[in-house]
Parts: structure tokens; C-alpha cells; sequence
């Protein structure tokens, strides 16, 4: 083997994964691949060092087929769909935009997702916007930004309001079958009525009848809440969905989308049997709290002739101290307790975004729970964990001191340190050392007077307690404390530190946001805005707001 031509091919992979090749590195990797040769190595370190600079000075695009091609191998599937067949595999994610999506989405979201795409398949974002009274354009933009950014691509985007007429049709099919009536009833008496087991007069009337009354539904001779399309269930079933439930309403508010085109709008019922089938949905996949209406969606399937579709229930996701549900934490938002949607607090997709989230971790997070049914709350520390995992690979790292003490440093103590902005890269900050170093107070009363330390980048120091000094000297051994330092350019900034938003009885957690001031080293904030770095011994942490130097710390509880 020919250490020159292999020098080459060790620099230009290292300079493709990194950007630059790192001289070391090579020497390295060659001296462990030359073990019998390592003399012939150090004669060649000129010509090396030659190499190296060549590589260094090819264009970023040329280096690109220099990147080490990784062996594909087979994973097991993720998600495992009953009956699925490969290519053929099509599932829906159906969210209704009448707010922002939360953690629950981001699982239902994957799992769809991923079962899909295991089979060679199809996913489809469906907006399910048939309430005009709470959809909003605003929401459904939200919607489609928020799964982007989960890295989710669905193959195709769909409205359920742009079937409408196909809806209507189907209704109008299962009062000609007897299976719908038009009721007139009350709420109360509906409510009343279901709860007793027992029909109203309305459900005697004929097809003719219905017909007749559902199209007056439709011509806008009844307001609101005068009718409502009903489905001929079995008004004894244990089951209660099945008691006659709501197949469509009268809704007369405008539409976003489609104005007031339409006053009589579709229950979830119907519409997602009808969307399902005409999108030619193999497996359809939702939460657990849907599953006393699965009788009724293979009933109204089995009525509407309709070929069968696997449907398969989840378990709804929960976390203890965090609101969950768009109500719960719309009442947060409203009442001012917390600053928005986006609240780091929150785990709406936005909210966790915010906090230094990743998507990769949240998708990860998300397919832990598999097709499972049972119902345990979720830990909100594995998730993190998961986080720390994917930035601790790809986040550049920076110190930061919270309660700082001045101490002098003397000696051979070099003007500029270059420190590696993060593990295993040839990229490095200049810090610029000054004539003292600002170090934690607590690190520093911990410390023995005459002991040596190390200062990460500058090298090792003894310890001069009643002189607030720090002295270089010569001292190698593994072991020695290691302190993070501010140099001469640093600036303070505001942390903020979240936790639980509730208190086990339910009540706001007024403790849930904690601000505080920090210093950190100047270069930590001439990354951009949105980016997630790490203070060493500290932790993750996002650059939320550049002009007033906010950084939100991604852990906590």
C-alpha cells in the first residue's frame, strides 16, 4: 500500500465530511494504518503537509465526490402494518386547522408517515377543514410549515372542502338507503334522547321526505342548528356513537376557503369515511379516543358500498405537568399566561421548536410508541435525551459562566487560543485570553490552594487562592480539573429556563419560565438567530432572540 496516494485519499475524505483536512487527522490515521512503517510516515510529513494544502485549496462542490460513501443496510421496519403490501400502502395525516399542531400531532404525523414510506408507500396531508367556525387560513399555514419542518413530505396535499359536492352525494346515497334522516329536534332532545335509548318521530319519515328536507338543508332554508342530518344507527347499542350520531350540520358562517359556498357542512364521521375511500386509503390511523367510532366507520363504509379499509387505533399521548390538548392550552394563551403558541413552554410543534427541539429527535420520539394501544404517560426525558443525542454530533460548542469571579492568569499564557468549535472538526475559535479569566465562582471555591487545573484550550495552571491567580506550568497528567473560562471578549446575556407549565392539581406553574444573566464568550453570538449551540457544562441552547441576546437552555423538566 502506498502511504502518498493513501495520504490523498485520507485528506480529501476529511476535507469533504469536514470542509477542510485536518493535518493531524491524516498523520494519524496513517501512523495507526502504518504501524510497521511509521518512520517512512515522519520522512513524508513535508510532502504530507503539501498534500494537505492542495486539498485545502479544491472548491467545497469538487470534494463532494471525495465523501465516504456509507454501506446501506436493511433496517428492520419501523412501523409494521397489518396486511400491508409493499407499493400499494397509502395512509392520511388529517389535521383540522383550527390551531397549531402539538407533540400528539407530531406521532400521529410520523407513525402515518413512516408506515407509509417502510411499505414503499404513500402519505397524504389532508386538511380537514369543514368547521367554518374555528378554521383559519392562519392554521392550516401553520400546519403545512410545521410538518415541512418535521421533515415529513407528503406525496400529495388535500382539502376535504374541495369534495363537498362528492359529500353531499354520499349523504344523499344513505337517505336513499334509509340509513339517514333529516331531525329537527333540539339539542336537549337529541342529548336526551340518545342518553334514554330512544328514537324521535323524525326518524319515521320517508327517503322522499328526507330527500326533500336535506335539500332544503342545503338551500339555506333552515339556519342554524334548525336541522341536522342524522345517520339511522341502533339507538339501544351499548355502544353510544352508534345511537344515531350527527352526519351534518348547518354552519352559515363564511368559510376561508370557500366563503359561503356552503352552509351545511359534514361531520368528522362522514367526511373521513368519504375522504378515505376516494384517496384510496390503505390503513387509516388515528388515536385511541376514536375508537368507539370505528363501528361506525366500517358501518357507514358497509352502507356506502365501500371497500374495506384497515382501520388501527393509537394510543393518545400525554405528558405530565404540560397541557396537551388545543383547549387546554388555549386557555394559557387567553388568559395571558403564557407568551403564545410559540411559548418555549408549550409543546406545540412551535413551542418545542423554540426550545432547541430538533425535528429528528421529535420524529424519534415519536416512533418509540409504535402501533401500541396502551395508554402510559410519556416521559418528557426521553425526548430530550434524544435531543441531546442529535445535537451533541452537529452543535458547536462555547463557554458560558453564570456567577463569575475575575481571576488573574500569569505566565506563559498565549494572546489568542484557537479552540475547536466542535468535537472531531478542524474548525476552531479564536478567543482572545487578556490578562484574566472570568471562571464560575462555585468552580473556583472548590478548588485547593496550590492545586492544578486546566483551562480547556489554554492549558494547565496552579492555583493561587488568596492572590485571585492563576500561574502557568508545565503539568501533564490525566485527571486534572477542567474549568471553562471567559476570555477579554465577552458579553452577558439572558438564559431562560423552562420547565412544567402545571402543577400536579392542574393549576399554572408561575415558576414554569426562570430568567436569569450570564456571561458568554462573544463569538457565542455571532451565530445566527435560531441556532442551538452548547454551553460546555451546561447544556443545549438556542439563540432566540439576537438583538436582546436571549438564549432559551433546550433542558429541563
Amino acid at each position: 500500500m502506498d502511504i502518498i496516494e493513501t495520504a490523498k485519499k485520507i485528506a480529501l475524505e476529511n476535507a469533504a465530511k469536514y470542509g477542510k483536512a485536518d493535518k493531524g487527522k491524516v498523520v494519524g490515521k496513517l501512523m495507526g494504518l502504518f504501524k510497521e512503517r511509521k518512520e517512512e510516515v515522519k520522512e513524508l510529513l513535508p510532502k504530507i503537509e503539501e498534500i494537505v494544502g492542495k486539498v485545502n485549496e479544491m472548491p467545497r462542490e469538487e470534494l463532494k465526490r471525495y465523501e465516504k460513501k456509507k454501506e446501506k443496510v436493511k433496517e428492520e421496519r419501523v412501523i409494521r402494518l397489518p396486511n400491508a403490501k409493499e407499493g400499494a400502502v397509502v395512509t392520511r395525516f388529517p389535521p383540522e386547522p383550527s390551531g397549531y399542531l402539538h407533540i400528539g400531532h407530531a406521532k400521529a404525523a410520523s407513525i402515518n408517515y413512516e408506515g407509509a414510506i417502510n411499505y414503499s408507500g404513500r402519505m397524504v396531508l389532508r386538511i380537514d377543514d369543514t368547521n367554518p367556525e374555528k378554521c383559519k387560513a392562519e392554521y392550516e399555514e401553520a400546519i403545512k410549515e410545521d410538518i415541512e419542518w418535521l421533515g415529513i413530505e407528503p406525496s400529495s396535499t388535500s382539502h376535504t372542502s374541495d369534495n363537498m359536492e362528492l359529500i353531499y352525494e354520499r349523504a344523499k346515497e344513505l337517505i336513499n338507503k334509509g340509513k339517514a334522516y333529516v331531525c329537527k329536534c333540539s339539542k336537549e332532545e337529541i342529548t336526551g334522547n340518545r342518553r334514554a335509548g330512544k328514537a324521535c318521530e323524525h326518524r319515521k319519515a320517508s327517503k322522499e321526505k328526507n330527500m326533500e328536507e336535506f335539500e332544503k338543508m342545503l338551500s339555506g332554508e333552515y339556519g342554524d342548528g334548525e336541522a341536522l342530518l342524522r345517520y339511522v344507527g341502533d339507538m339501544e347499542s351499548k355502544n353510544t356513537t352508534m345511537r344515531d350520531p350527527s352526519l351534518a350540520r348547518i354552519i352559515s358562517r363564511e368559510h376561508y376557503r370557500k366563503g359561503s359556498s356552503y352552509v351545511v357542512w359534514p361531520s368528522y364521521d362522514l367526511a373521513v369515511v368519504v375522504m378515505d375511500s376516494k384517496e384510496g386509503i390503505t390503513h387509516a390511523i388515528r388515536s385511541k379516543e376514536y375508537e368507539l367510532r370505528g363501528e361506525l366507520y366500517k358501518s357507514l363504509l358497509n352502507d356506502l358500498s365501500l371497500p374495506d379499509i384497515e382501520l388501527i387505533h393509537i394510543s393518545r399521548l400525554s405528558v405530565p405537568g404540560y397541557p396537551i390538548s388545543k383547549r387546554d392550552m388555549r386557555k394559557l394563551v387567553e388568559e395571558g399566561l403564557v407568551q403564545g403558541w410559540d411559548d418555549p413552554r408549550l409543546l406545540t410543534i412551535r413551542g418545542m421548536k423554540r426550545r432547541g427541539i430538533v425535528a429528528e429527535a421529535l420524529r424519534r420520539f415519536s416512533l418509540s410508541f409504535g402501533l401500541g394501544k396502551q395508554e402510559n404517560p410519556a416521559d418528557l426525558s426521553i425526548l430530550l435525551k434524544e435531543n441531546r443525542k442529535v445535537l451533541d454530533k452537529r452543535s458547536e460548542r462555547y463557554f458560558m459562566v453564570e456567577d463569575g469571579i475575575e481571576i488573574a492568569v500569569e505566565g506563559d499564557v498565549p494572546d489568542i487560543v484557537e479552540v475547536q468549535k466542535k468535537p472531531d472538526s478542524s474548525e476552531t475559535r479564536a478567543i482572545i485570553v487578556g490578562t484574566s479569566v472570568l471562571v464560575e465562582r462555585s468552580d473556583w471555591e472548590s478548588l485547593e490552594d496550590g492545586e492544578v487545573v486546566r483551562l480547556k484550550g489554554l492549558g494547565t495552571f496552579r492555583v493561587e487562592k488568596e492572590a485571585k491567580k492563576l500561574s502557568t506550568v508545565e503539568e501533564e497528567r490525566k485527571g486534572l480539573p477542567k474549568l471553562q473560562w471567559i476570555g477579554e471578549e465577552r458579553e452577558e446575556v439572558e438564559l431562560w429556563r423552562v420547565s412544567k407549565p402545571l402543577n400536579e392539581d392542574g393549576s399554572f406553574n408561575k415558576e414554569s419560565l426562570k430568567k436569569s444573566k450570564a456571561t458568554v464568550e462573544k463569538a457565542a453570538l455571532n451565530i445566527e438567530e435560531g441556532n442551538i449551540i452548547q454551553f460546555e457544562r451546561k447544556g443545549f441552547a438556542r439563540l432566540d432572540n439576537k438583538e436582546r441576546r436571549v438564549f432559551i437552555m433546550s433542558e429541563g423538566q
